[in-house]
């Protein structure tokens, strides 16, 4: 079961009753702080100020412009991915958790092991050497 068909249970719905008094509450103001007026004609989303996924198991909580809306959802799924990822519910770290993953066999290297191969220390022959102790005089 994924998380999302886990949590459509949880989102709990406003009545027409309680989407009244959060606009008379809000002065008819979006809820982002934008003191933007909310309209049908824009589109009027009911947010909830923690999102499902991280918790929030209350209603939502008050009334946002779609802009303003779609703005925060996709803040607060970059928000539910992180608390994912810290829970290690995702990644690398998950896959390692239910053994679905396997090790990165490592690269051979290519070298020689140290030591074992010696390096030329004279790669050009050697000049003569002029003797010079012994002179003729």
């Amino acid at each position: 079961m994924s998380n999302r068909e886990r949590f459509v249970g949880l989102r709990r719905s406003l009545t027409p009753r309680e989407r009244a008094a959060l606009y008379a509450a809000q002065d008819g103001l979006c809820g982002c702080g934008c003191a933007a007026p909310l309209s049908d004609i824009e589109g009027v989303i009911a947010e909830h100020t923690i999102p499902v996924m991280l918790g929030n198991r209350d209603k939502p909580d008050s009334l946002w412009r779609k802009p303003c809306a779609d703005a925060k959802t996709k803040l607060d799924l970059a928000r539910i991915a992180k608390a994912k990822r810290q829970a290690r519910e995702t990644g690398q770290q998950a896959r390692r958790a239910r053994g679905t993953t396997k090790a990165i066999p490592a690269k051979r290297n290519p070298w020689p092991p140290k030591g074992a191969r010696k390096i030329a220390s004279r790669p050009f022959p050697r000049k003569p050497r002029i003797d010079t102790s012994e002179t003729d005089d």
